[in-house]
């Protein structure tokens, strides 16, 4: 990098996939220290990263190999990314915080509650009357909860059109157990 004096960083924000297979997730901490360095105290002023959980590198329109992963697409928060850095430049709106998470022996990780993490994607969870894991014989139908959170003034979630979660769950094998 060049000296401290000549560089000039602009509003930037980097979007990193937790479950990237090309690009390693503690490569873009590592891209992070380095702004820092230039930056100093003011990196919050024009640097943002946010980590994007259970995505990999390329996004493709059927994983369907890879399905029992639960992979997401990292798209949507692509082109929020996009607004969030042209209303950074363009109006002065600040976006919100970047991702909080630890590297701990090479692997990122993220806390498991919205508000604890930040950034911008949001969390679904799973439950069973609260419990974290349901427990059921394969062929006995059950119900089950869902809890959705995204932090404060960061908008709402909303179904995607056509998909229910009866749609999606005739679609698989039955199964004895449920951990989230």
């Amino acid at each position: 990098m060049a000296s401290k004096s000549k560089q000039k960083i602009n509003s930037t924000i980097v979007l990193q996939t937790l479950m990237d297979e090309s690009a390693f997730p503690w490569m873009a901490d590592w891209y992070r220290s380095k702004v820092q360095n230039v930056l100093g105290d003011k990196l919050d002023d024009r640097f943002r990263l946010w980590y994007v959980d259970r995505s990999l590198h390329a996004d493709t329109s059927s994983n369907d190999p890879l399905d029992d992963l639960h992979i997401v697409s990292y798209i949507p928060a692509l082109f929020q990314a996009l607004r969030d850095v042209s209303a950074w430049v363009e109006k002065d709106v600040a976006p919100p915080a970047s991702t909080c998470y630890e590297v701990a022996d090479g692997q990122v990780i993220v806390p498991d509650k919205a508000d604890q993490r930040r950034g911008i994607q949001p969390l679904i969870r799973l439950t069973r009357t609260g419990a974290n894991a349901l427990r059921s014989p394969p062929a006995r139908a059950c119900s089950s909860g869902r809890r959705s959170k995204c932090r404060r003034k960061q908008g709402r979630l909303r179904p995607r059109a056509g998909i229910s979660m009866e749609r999606a769950n005739s679609q698989r094998r039955p199964r004895s157990t449920l951990l989230v």
